[in-house]
């Protein structure tokens, strides 16, 4: 499968792509009233302890409270070991040891749902371990959603670009997708030789064949930086921020950009060198699959890239067969419906379900991935009697659902025919990230019909009847709307007349909404209403 990335950098934001094989998979956008702070660590102030909810509010300095529950204030390896996808090493482990014994245990944790059992007394109440006004380290894990304030930790965690640095334990990990054992053990040998005592390290997927040197580079680096963070947290007020995440291009790059990537394209000649200034101390092996883009035609125009992120905000995706998948967002979940379409196969109904529903678990895994739906999501594919293709349904959306980094969880199919899932959410989604509610609908996608909104006007011209001495009206409405008020039933507009005994004059207004009217007293020369209906 060929990689490649491609980085887009505007005036008010900069974006970056992910295609595989040519099909757009990721892509993550920032701008500056949107800057995230995943990873940043801040000395904050705390607001407020709920022992009802076992959490406290912390205030960083920004508009919300951030929350920090009870579990996140202690050390949480069984949480990261899920959330990193790494194994644990035994610490008793000499050169020749074996590890099989911590790799069973992280086994029985990820079939228990990534969590050990916790006996009563694992955690102390939230009232015992904090109080209003105490000042606390903390690094932020989530991002704000919606309503919801940053999530915490306190267990501040520092990534480079071979090894997580852990500051609230002395446990060593290793990447489950590094799986040659000899491998394994080499790695262990040589970070249990620089690892300081008192501190914990996760070896990165990209640690795999890198020497000792390489390893303590960036095992020094982050170091230092934890030192930094250490030494300024005494004297700066409260609330301060102590350490800043990299940038989001560096990020990416530190993240992402690895050997499976063959291009790495970007527009901006000055983010282009702070790329390879990067890559020359970590990773010099990746300066010559670089490009500085000097065209004059937009990167993501000339590659394909913009047409696929306009298609993001379709609710119907069409697949190639000629079926479809619809994507719904409500307020607490995200349900897929998957639909045959044009699609109408072969004689074999059972056969043309199962490859509809197929290509449809392909095209959600990927959706999901692109547009970064996060939270709990329902998908409704197709009836099928058969268990074998249920199967091989849910086969395939595992299989696309390990392509992307984000943590995942998926049922096997309800007795209702549905399968629910669950996807890591750290930030808002990309559908929530560029768009705003509509004004109109509020944000469910739907406003009064022509015939509800007739109906609202008369009964409003009914009470105006009884309430009111004016008897001449200017109705204003949107153009649609009027021509329904003459055409349908024969004039419906002259029925309100004669019913009321009123007499109204319509105009035509382009600027107003198809469910919004506007009704002028000519005996008061005044607006009498002007507002939503609902």
């Amino acid at each position: 499968m060929e990689k490649e990335i491609f980085i887009n950098v505007g005036a008010t934001e900069e974006r970056i792509a992910l295609l595989e094989d040519g099909q757009l998979v990721e892509l993550d956008v920032e701008r500056p009233d949107s800057i995230r702070i995943v990873g940043n660590v801040y000395k904050g102030e705390v607001k407020t302890v709920l022992p009802g909810m076992q959490a406290s509010f912390v205030d960083i300095g920004m508009e919300m409270g951030a929350f920090l529950h009870v579990s996140d204030v202690s050390a949480r390896m069984e949480e990261l070991t899920a959330a990193l996808d790494v194994e644990f090493e035994d610490e008793s482990e000499g050169e020749n040891g074996n590890s099989g014994n911590a790799r069973k245990k992280s086994r029985d944790q990820r079939n228990s749902g990534g969590k050990r059992p916790r006996r009563n007394g694992d955690y102390l109440p939230i009232e015992k371990r904090l109080k209003r006004g105490q000042e606390i380290m903390v690094q932020v894990t989530k991002e704000p959603i919606g309503t919801k304030g940053p999530r915490l930790t306190t267990q501040v965690s520092l990534p480079g670009r071979f090894l997580v640095l852990l500051t609230a334990d002395n446990k060593i990990g290793i990447s489950r997708k590094i799986s040659d054992r000899n491998e394994r053990r080499r790695l262990n040998r040589i970070i249990r030789n620089i690892k300081p005592k008192n501190l914990g390290v996760i070896l990165r997927t990209e640690a795999e064949g890198k020497d000792q040197k390489a390893i303590q580079d960036d095992l020094a680096r982050q170091v230092s930086r934890w030192e930094e963070i250490q030494k300024n947290y005494p004297s700066l007020p409260v609330p301060s921020r102590l350490h800043e995440e990299n940038g989001f291009s560096a990020s990416i790059i530190r993240d992402v950009f690895g050997t499976d990537i063959s291009r790495l394209t970007i527009d901006n000649k000055s983010i282009f060198d702070d790329i390879r200034r990067y890559l020359r101390d970590v990773a010099p092996q990746l300066l010559d699959r670089v490009h500085l883009y000097r065209g004059r035609e937009p990167i993501f125009d000339k590659f394909g890239i913009e047409s696929e992120i306009k298609k993001t905000f379709d609710r119907k995706v069409w697949l190639k067969r000629g079926g479809n998948i619809t994507i719904e967002h409500t307020e607490g979940m995200v349900a897929i419906d998957v639909n045959t379409g044009r699609y109408v196969g072969t004689k074999d109904q059972a056969q043309t379900i199962q490859r509809t529903n197929i290509e449809a678990a392909k095209e959600i895994a990927r959706q999901l991935r692109l547009r970064d739906i996060g939270g709990i999501v329902v998908i409704d594919f197709i009836d099928m009697d058969d268990p074998g293709h249920q199967r091989q349904v849910l086969g395939e959306l595992r299989v696309g659902m390990k392509q992307s980094r984000a943590k995942f969880n998926i049922s096997d199919f309800s007795e209702f025919g549905l399968i629910e899932l669950t996807r890591q959410r750290v930030r808002p989604s990309l559908f929530h990230a560029l768009s705003d509610d509509c004004p109109t609908c509020a944000g469910s996608g739907r406003v009064l019909s022509r015939e509800t909104l007739t109906t609202k006007i008369e009964r409003w011209f009914q009470r105006a009847r009884v309430g009111s001495r004016d008897r001449k009206y200017r109705l204003e409405v949107n153009p649609e709307v009027a021509q329904h008020l003459r055409e349908n039933e024969s004039q419906r507009l002259k029925a309100i007349e004669n019913r009321c005994r009123l007499k109204i004059q319509l105009d035509e207004n382009e600027r107003l909404e198809a469910d919004r009217f506007e009704v002028f007293s000519i005996r008061r020369k005044k607006i009498v209403t002007s507002s939503y209906t609902t």
